[in-house]
């Protein structure tokens, strides 16, 4: 036993339980198997930790005629909901009824083509006004579009009935979207009776802290975690928001070099290399053409200018005649600054912004966590931020063949759930950060998984082998230009190389080997976890006095 209600909390859960909501609580499908494990482990005491785990799950999916009808169907599943959320739900599910041409949006919603699917549902909706179904694919799509208006557009009037409290999170993302400054609603935030006490005070605090008010953040954050101590996401943000290890900065301790490579993508590559001159750090910067024939080797010779005339020898350009592929690449790089004899390496993509402190963020990351063998950040879609390509990610081996359950982060739209550090088994290739020496030691990428795709995840699982790890940076956000995720369009070549690659790491790394790491990995994000609610803890029992 121990004088601490959050850490004797998270000590006594069932250990499956315990590592899915370490994992974090958001995302539909992540959420029903919290609520499976919390059922099933027969304790009436986790019982109100099932039921946030639905009630938040129809948040994120509120005018889901489909899941309403299944929430409803099941009186264990109906039997945790306050009647406010049942009849919420009930009115849902009348609301909505699948149309024939809901196929038609299907094969447009497989083109990517926004603005064709955003025309096809304001029409479809015009016709059938009073269907949620329209209302339902509108939200989903206009806010993976970044199109707050286009959503609230063809949400229905409210009527003053039960369906009307389903739009509440629609409205909340919305507001959200537009930027508009947060104005918590005390009827909402006090306990909202159709989405559980803590829904509205979390995300009051969640954007009371983007909007840069920390201390009026920090009471919202206490008061929704009193009433959702399960919630990992939540405990993390606010630790650290409590501790200020947002605001931590540090250099680096050695010399850095930033790793770039880049093939026919000039336009791109020129707003990225502005974004590292325009940073506050000035490390030494290796850059390969590979192979490019649209113009990119003016642009890198404009820039060698404008960075070796603010600091000689800081750029330097490597020019390769044919496309190499992205691990040969990334191993010609590391040769390169090997024998420069850096401390550390940063591999950036050549599609990205950097905010101006970026590299001092990585510092912090590895002044808190310096036994990691990586540290890399939160990527986001360049065009709509409120979409994660990448975050903190954990090994999840499935029992048969098949792929799993998707990441965490891609299940849901960021609502800074994910603004928190902490340990993982793996990060993006997109940005991250390592020891020289550690990639002297591992032997580089593996060129088998040429041309590109899968090759940074291949790495970090040969440093779990040797007892390595991955820390997340997530109070770093870069922004992506390539879309990838619920927003993303690849081209047929692509998606079969990314799909062969998947096959190939399969047979380098069996899912039998990769238990084991599973399992390390589990313990490691059970252990850091409980380390920061024995510290939240003392942070709230002072906060309380």
């Amino acid at each position: 036993m121990t004088d601490n209600p959050v850490l004797e909390f998270w000590n006594n859960l069932p250990q499956e339980l315990a590592y899915l909501l370490a994992q974090g609580f958001t995302g539909r499908t992540h959420l029903l198997k919290v609520a499976r494990a919390a059922l099933a482990s027969g304790d009436q005491q986790l019982y109100p930790v099932a039921g946030s785990a639905l009630t938040t799950a129809f948040s994120e999916n509120p005018l889901d005629g489909v899941f309403a009808e299944q929430m409803l169907r099941s009186p264990e599943v109906s039997g945790l909901l306050s009647d406010e959320t049942v009849a919420t739900l009930q009115a849902v599910k009348e609301l909505w009824r699948e149309p024939r041409s809901a196929d038609h949006l299907t094969r447009l919603a497989g083109k990517k083509d926004f603005r064709r699917i955003k025309e096809f549902i304001a029409r479809q909706a015009a016709t059938d006004p009073e269907n949620l179904f329209w209302a339902s694919k509108a939200a989903f799509f206009g806010l993976v579009d970044n199109d707050p208006d286009f959503v609230e557009s063809l949400l229905p009037p409210l009527t003053g009935g039960p369906a009307d409290k389903a739009q509440i999170p629609l409205r909340e993302e919305i507001e959200r979207f537009r930027g508009t400054p947060c104005e918590p609603d005390p009827l909402v935030t006090q306990g909202d009776p159709v989405f559980g006490r803590g829904w509205g005070a979390m995300h009051a605090g969640l954007r009371l802290a983007r909007e840069g008010y920390r201390d009026e953040a920090a009471l919202w954050l206490m008061e929704a975690f009193k009433a959702m101590p399960w919630n990992a996401g939540l405990l993390l943000r606010l630790h650290d928001h409590l501790g200020s290890v947002d605001l931590e900065r540090s250099e680096l301790p050695g010399r850095t070099a930033v790793l770039l490579y880049s093939w026919n993508k000039k336009d791109d590559l020129d707003a990225t290399l502005g974004s590292l001159f325009r940073a506050e750090d000035d490390p030494d910067l290796l850059v390969l053409d590979n192979g490019s024939d649209d113009g990119t080797a003016t642009i890198l010779e404009q820039w060698e200018y404008r960075f070796d005339a603010r600091r000689e020898g800081s750029f330097t350009r490597i020019s390769l005649p044919v496309n190499t592929g992205a691990a040969v690449a990334r191993n010609w790089l590391l040769k390169e600054a090997l024998e420069r004899g850096y401390a550390f390496l940063c591999y950036l993509d050549d599609d990205v912004d950097l905010p101006a402190d970026w590299l001092r963020q990585l510092g912090a990351a590895v002044q808190r966590y310096p036994e990691a063998s990586v540290w890399g950040c939160k990527v986001v879609d360049h065009a709509n931020t409120a979409i994660i390509q990448h975050a903190d990610h954990q090994l999840e081996i499935p029992e048969n063949q098949g792929t799993g359950d998707p990441s965490l982060f891609v299940q849901t739209l960021d609502a800074g759930l994910f603004d928190y550090m902490r340990p993982c088994d793996s990060v993006t290739g997109c940005c991250h950060l390592f020891r020289a020496e550690t990639l002297r030691a591992s032997g580089g990428f593996d060129i088998r998984l040429s041309p590109s795709q899968y090759d940074d995840l291949e790495h970090d699982i040969r440093l779990l082998k040797n007892g390595g790890h991955a820390v997340y940076q997530g109070h770093l956000t870069v922004r992506h230009r390539k879309r990838s995720g619920m927003a993303s369009h690849s081209s047929p070549q692509a998606e079969g190389n990314a799909l062969g690659n998947k096959f190939k790491l399969q047979a380098l790394h069996p899912n039998e080997e990769l238990r084991d790491l599973e399992h390390i990995g589990r313990q490691r994000l059970l252990k850091d976890l409980r380390e920061k609610a024995a510290h939240l803890g003392l942070m709230l029992d002072v906060a309380a006095r």
